[in-house]
């Protein structure tokens, strides 16, 4: 009921907020251009960081954001919902991080067909839906996913002397960003002869999944080295379950987000490196696409990518801190 009165407070506050966005579509010069970001939750500080920036360079801009998203990052349905919710109040552009690489291209047709153009930021959405459907993206904001999972590959690699067993925990499975973390941890790991991935299980982003599943898989494997966690969160639980196994020091950890919540791990030894993806600089970057598109009518670049870093103990003890991606 608590997730049901969040997600309902949101809707009815993206019908109402949105009635004095500019009509047409086009800026008319006078109106202010408002935009509507759609992420996965705000649960996640992933995307609370992704919603910072996008409102920071919008009041740099001179333009709106309203931020909307599901209660519950796995309630694709309620982002649906918030998306036809934005296509009737006739925002400017849908800024969208989509749960659901397919489920939402449906609903991001009806969108486009209105005259409102889709900037998809993080995780992509399926080609072949795409094309399926005839949707039209303007542009993308995101990272190469497979390229962050050979990343976590080789680091963890490297931490454990480049041969043991190693565990993957992956997201939400049949999902663009989940999917090419997954297979770019795997394609490096076989680089590697002696290293062996014993286990590659989903934990669906959540870290009490990821707390049961490494309770389950620990005990069978008494010799394992390393886990490659996709996400931060994930990594919080198996750090959990290395600590309840009494194997603390034993396995390295390695994760993907760089969130504040895990630097304590980090300096304590219990994690040792998090992927940094800069989801600041995706909601920053897509209020600035959306902007261009919507002042000048093109864009310059459709495939915005932003670069990947790796963060230790040691780079978080670094006094330039912006440089290591610490926020």
């Amino acid at each position: 009921m608590k997730h049901f009165f969040k997600y309902f407070c949101s809707y009815l506050i993206l019908c109402a907020a949105a009635a004095g966005c500019n009509k047409s579509g086009v800026n008319s010069g006078t109106a202010k251009l408002r935009f509507a970001l759609i992420v996965k939750t705000q649960q996640n500080p992933v995307f609370t960081c992704m919603q910072r920036g996008a409102e920071e360079e919008a009041a740099k801009l001179g333009v709106e954001v309203r931020t909307f998203s599901p209660a519950v990052e796995k309630n694709f349905q309620e982002q649906v919902d918030l998306v036809r919710a934005a296509t009737r109040q006739k925002f400017d552009a849908i800024l969208i991080a989509p749960s659901d690489s397919k489920l939402l291209v449906g609903p991001l047709v009806e969108a486009a067909a209105a005259g409102i153009p889709i900037i998809n930021i993080d995780n992509a959405l399926e080609p072949a839906e795409m094309q399926k459907q005839g949707l039209k993206i303007e542009a993308f904001v995101g990272v190469d996913n497979v390229a962050g999972g050979r990343l976590g590959a080789q680091y963890l690699a490297q931490q454990i002397g480049d041969a043991g067993e190693v565990l993957m925990l992956e997201g939400f499975q049949g999902v663009a960003n989940a999917e090419g973390r997954k297979s770019g941890f795997h394609d490096e790991i076989a680089k590697h002869p002696k290293i062996r991935i014993v286990a590659s299980q989903t934990a669906n982003w959540y870290t009490e999944e990821a707390l049961t599943v490494a309770t389950g898989v620990l005990p069978k494997y008494p010799n394992l080295k390393g886990i490659f966690c996709a996400n931060d969160l994930m990594a919080l639980g198996a750090i959990r379950a290395i600590e309840q196994a009494g194997r603390t020091g034993k396995i390295t950890v390695v994760a993907y987000d760089n969130i504040k919540e895990v630097r304590e791990a980090l300096l304590a030894g219990k994690l040792a490196g998090t992927i940094e993806q800069w989801p600041d600089w995706m909601g920053a970057e897509a209020v600035r696409a959306a902007h261009e598109l919507k002042t000048k009518g093109t864009l310059t670049n459709r495939d915005r990518r932003s670069p990947l870093d790796m963060v230790s103990a040691e780079s978080l003890k670094i006094k330039d801190i912006k440089a290591v991606g610490v926020r």
